[in-house]
């Protein structure tokens, strides 16, 4: 049911929980039985053996992406069976959980750092204004794949991830450096303090990328000649937090926290061809790359957060949790269309006119792409909100319960789309529909288990209730039926509903060629799944079949063949299903894991499959160790198939693989000084990626890197 991963031990499941923080400086000198039975708080808000969870969960902890090298996020969760991530506008890394990978299918999966929410108001897609989680301020990172809906509400449609910032149950300052190639830089110090009665723990990290010059192609609008370009993917990243707390569960225990990051990029994937694929219909165009070697953005973006928390336990075993959140962003997406061609010419069936350039505000020039410029589109939003939660998990009902109620404001501070000519003159300046709009959200949850038969069955059921003040209310019930048939072996099934509520730009639209629609309804989703494992003191094997129905799903389509004003609309209807197998293998000296995914998730409507995410997906990774030498080597095998470089308009079959090899080392060189190198993609193989919005010849994804690494405690 889980992986959880250490120095000694690299454990991969399908499902997997983790220890509470408190125990995570110990977790190297578990063996992989005790890591199997440890209790656990993920998915279910009770203390869960991890054999019992009724979720498909994951847990990542720190250890693993810094042994490895790794610093995306995207890459720590390979360990996860069909889970697909991608970059997209500005570097943002963005995920496909079981299929559905589209560019508005990544909207839809529920971030949460430290327990406060983080879904936005105008995207749904965290990864927008925090595109690259700064993992090595993290203890842990935990998953569910899958519904989420009944516990986190709007935005666990597709899954769930939350973030554990980093913390030492003693006094503690660890320091992380890291220098790659080609121009890869990165720190992190994080410390724990014992003062008195208060528990301060604090970290800074600093990253920087870039340089990788990764090639691409593209066909020339006007004349059809294949034209090269290459995009260096560079950026930095700051972040910072602090995290305090005073007393305990027992009499009462505060906790604060305060949390920045700041990020700027350029020279990553760009608009490419889907805003533009109706073009030909009317113009005489020989592609739809009108971006050219300009398919590029940037992006721009700072996240504050702060959160106050207050739990205590009364005479009567109900422990109650308080918490006042609050977060506010910055974002900005900058687009190079300066390669935009100077003019377009109609069709003979529609004159055949040639229409020259939009160059200022006042020009009455019909030609829809305005030409030469440069495109910024941004929002600045807030969001504050209350959370109450009562929880039982002693009484003679043999069922433990939690209530909870909450109330979240979030109110688009600004939002503009401006076009830029190359002379400084703005072509167009829109203050977007959803400005200074504001959605007011309230929630009622309750959950419970109850055991029986001598808790050999374990039945898990809840339900949530969400009211929007701009979108309808929904209702979202869980239920999960665990058998234990022994003590090594487990069953179960589960099903969850999940649904997404229309976000700002669905509703209101952006721009005048991107409409919105203010009756859309929400998206919904079934899921079903079956899970079957065997847990042994020495390895792990668990195997998992899902399904799910995914409705009124929200595309951009266009309002009329050949148009290119877009409008957001409920119109799809979706289904995925496939089996996971993971395993765990633990003997002396050598640990091992790996999974294999099989993914098949179509749209219903039209017939046609969700191309861009991998059918075939697998990870397989082996440990040696040598104690006497304090030394530990792995490799690391990523593999990928049967996928194509866009979802749409698909005149050619042309699927691609994925084969990534890498190996890494660690040398402790004294109890509190260690060494790590790291290669990755060691063959230096061309792998290429799609891009959701059908970037020509899809994504170059990096070559070989080689990474060293020093991490000191003081």
């Amino acid at each position: 049911m889980g992986v959880c991963f250490n120095q000694r031990v690299l454990g991969f499941s399908a499902l997997c929980v983790m220890a509470s923080s408190a125990i995570a400086d110990d977790f190297m000198d578990l063996s992989l039985g005790e890591l199997t039975s440890i209790k656990v708080e993920v998915a279910s808000l009770f203390l869960d053996d991890s054999l019992d969870v009724a979720s498909s969960t994951a847990i990542i902890s720190a250890q693993d992406w810094q042994d490895r090298g790794v610093s995306t996020l995207g890459q720590a969760l390979e360990m996860v069976p069909s889970v697909f991530s991608n970059t997209t506008w500005g570097g943002s890394e963005v995920l496909a959980i079981r299929g559905y990978s589209t560019e508005l299918s990544v909207r839809g999966i529920a971030y949460s750092l430290e327990q406060i929410p983080l879904g936005s108001y105008v995207y749904a897609n965290t990864g927008y204004f925090l595109p690259r989680m700064p993992l090595n301020l993290l203890q842990q990172v935990e998953m569910i794949r899958g519904t989420g809906s009944a516990l986190y509400g709007t935005d666990a449609f597709h899954g769930v991830l939350s973030f554990k910032l980093a913390q030492s149950k003693t006094d503690k300052v660890q320091s992380y450096a890291q220098l790659g190639s080609p121009d890869h830089q990165q720190v992190a110090v994080t410390s724990s303090k014992y003062l008195d009665s208060w528990q301060v723990h604090s970290g800074f990290a600093y990253e920087q990328d870039g340089g990788h010059d990764l090639a691409f192609s593209y066909t020339d609008p006007i004349n059809g000649d294949t034209e090269h370009s290459s995009r260096d993917q560079q950026f930095q990243n700051l972040s910072a937090f602090v995290n305090a707390s005073r007393g305990n569960e027992n009499d009462g225990k505060l906790s604060l926290l305060y949390f920045h990051n700041q990020y700027e990029s350029q020279d990553f994937t760009g608009i490419g061809q889907q805003f533009f694929k109706s073009l030909g219909s009317k113009f005489d165009l020989q592609s739809s790359s009108i971006a050219q070697q300009g398919d590029v953005t940037g992006s721009d973006t700072q996240l504050d957060m702060l959160g106050v928390r207050y739990e205590f336990k009364t005479q009567h075993d109900l422990i109650i949790k308080n918490q006042i959140h609050g977060w506010q962003s910055k974002h900005e997406w900058s687009f190079d269309n300066t390669q935009y061609p100077d003019s377009l010419t109609l069709l003979p069936a529609f004159s055949g006119a040639t229409l020259p350039c939009k160059v200022n505000q006042d020009s009455t020039s019909p030609n829809p792409l305005y030409c030469s410029h440069m495109l910024y589109q941004g929002a600045d939003e807030q969001r504050i909100g209350y959370s109450l939660q009562i929880k039982n998990e002693q009484n003679s009902w043999n069922t433990q319960w939690v209530l909870g109620a909450g109330y979240d404001e979030l109110t688009v501070l600004d939002s503009r789309f401006e076009r830029i000519a190359p002379n400084g003159n703005s072509i167009n300046y829109i203050d977007n529909a959803y400005n200074n709009k504001t959605r007011r959200m309230t929630h009622l949850m309750a959950q419970a288990r109850s055991g029986f038969l001598n808790d050999t069955l374990l039945f898990t059921y809840g339900l949530r209730w969400d009211d929007y003040s701009d979108a309808s209310d929904h209702a979202s019930p869980r239920l999960g039926l665990v058998h234990k048939i022994n003590e090594r072996w487990r069953q179960k099934l589960l099903y969850g509903h999940a649904y997404r509520a229309p976000t700002a730009i669905e509703i209101y639209g952006s721009s005048s060629s991107v409409l919105g629609d203010e009756n859309i309804q929400p998206e919904t989703i079934d899921s079903y799944e079956y899970v079957l494992i065997l847990s042994t003191p020495h390895y792990e094997i668990e195997t998992v079949v899902f399904q799910s129905h995914w409705q009124d799903a929200i595309a951009l389509v266009p309002v009329s063949p050949g148009s290119t004003t877009n409008q957001y609309q409920n119109i799809k209807e979706n289904e995925s299903q496939g089996i996971e197998l993971s395993f765990r293998r633990q003997h002396g000296t050598w640990s091992g894991q790996g999974n294999l995914s099989y993914v098949e998730s179509k749209n219903i409507d039209e017939n046609e499959s969700y191309y861009a995410f991998p059918s075939i997906m697998a990870t397989i990774n082996s440990e040696y160790e040598m104690p006497a030498l304090k030394l530990r080597m792995g490799v690391w095998f990523r593999f990928m198939d049967d996928y194509e470089l866009t979802d749409s308009d698909l005149t050619v079959s042309n699927k691609k693989q994925y084969r990534r090899l890498d190996t890494y080392a660690k040398w402790g060189i004294s109890q509190q000084t260690e060494l790590g190198l790291s290669i990755q993609n060691l063959t230096d193989r061309s792998n290429i990626l799609p891009s959701y919005y059908s970037s020509e010849n899809g994504l170059a994804d990096t070559g070989l890197l080689l990474k060293a690494t020093f991490k000191h405690n003081f």
